[in-house]
């Protein structure tokens, strides 16, 4: 959904861009950072009119239909939250502490898991991003700031609080939240297809092979890899 909503947006449809934002809010809580990107880049361009706000007011309904459901119905608007909380619920921290609580359970096991290398490789290529954000923009670059925002909401949720889990891998949450910032993917296949050419264009025709081999290896195994915590994941019980 954030993907068509995007589309959408590139192509000026605001409407529909809201309304899939909407529903893309009304089906995950982190949705809500589709349409507030749209909204915030329209204020950061100065460009907000009438529409954006009856726009941005239809994805709010969208939002809250779920919670005044269950409020009409069950009593309680937030029973979705509270039936998880028990035991794959959520509590606030301050940002980036789960990475710093990933460190610190790798000292006291004396064990680094995988799951931890990647999310602090993950955290590098979000800290590449934002800076490569704001050298386009310090060169005169035209910054897509939607993306910027629904990618920076994305990835500081899950760095911003802690699940509460019976199962022993850190903060895993965070590379399912990152599996959905697709700004993020399409930086690093830029980066990648740029590094091709240039080895092409300096190295020869045997070195882009080996750097395209490299690329499509890093893919495999990403699948590969992501493939194997959800079923693990889910083996456990854990069906989020």
């Amino acid at each position: 959904m954030a993907l068509s909503a995007f589309r959408f947006w590139d192509n000026e449809k605001r409407g529909a861009a809201y309304f899939i934002g909407g529903l893309a809010a009304l089906s995950r809580i982190v949705g809500v950072w589709v349409p507030l990107a749209f909204f915030v880049e329209r204020l950061i361009r100065r460009k907000l009119d009438v529409k954006d706000f009856v726009f941005a007011l239809m994805s709010s309904l969208m939002f809250f239909s779920y919670p005044v459901y269950l409020w009409l119905t069950k009593g309680e608007p937030l029973l979705f939250l509270k039936v998880m909380a028990p035991d794959y619920g959520r509590y606030s921290t301050i940002p980036f502490y789960p990475i710093y609580q990933d460190i610190i359970t790798s000292v006291e096991t004396s064990r680094i898991e995988p799951i931890i290398i990647l999310h602090i490789l993950l955290l590098v290529i979000f800290i590449t991003y934002l800076v490569s954000t704001i050298r386009l923009q310090q060169s005169g670059v035209t910054i897509v700031w939607s993306e910027v925002i629904y990618t920076f909401g994305l990835i500081l949720m899950p760095l911003s609080s802690i699940l509460i889990q019976p199962i022993h891998i850190a903060s895993h949450g965070f590379m399912r939240y990152f599996l959905t910032v697709f700004p993020l993917f399409i930086f690093i296949g830029m980066h990648l297809d740029q590094l091709l050419k240039r080895s092409n264009r300096n190295s020869g025709h045997s070195s882009f092979i080996v750097w395209k081999l490299v690329g499509y290896t890093t893919l495999f195994i990403w699948i590969s890899f992501t493939l194997y915590i959800f079923l693990a994941l889910r083996f456990k019980g854990f069906v989020a």
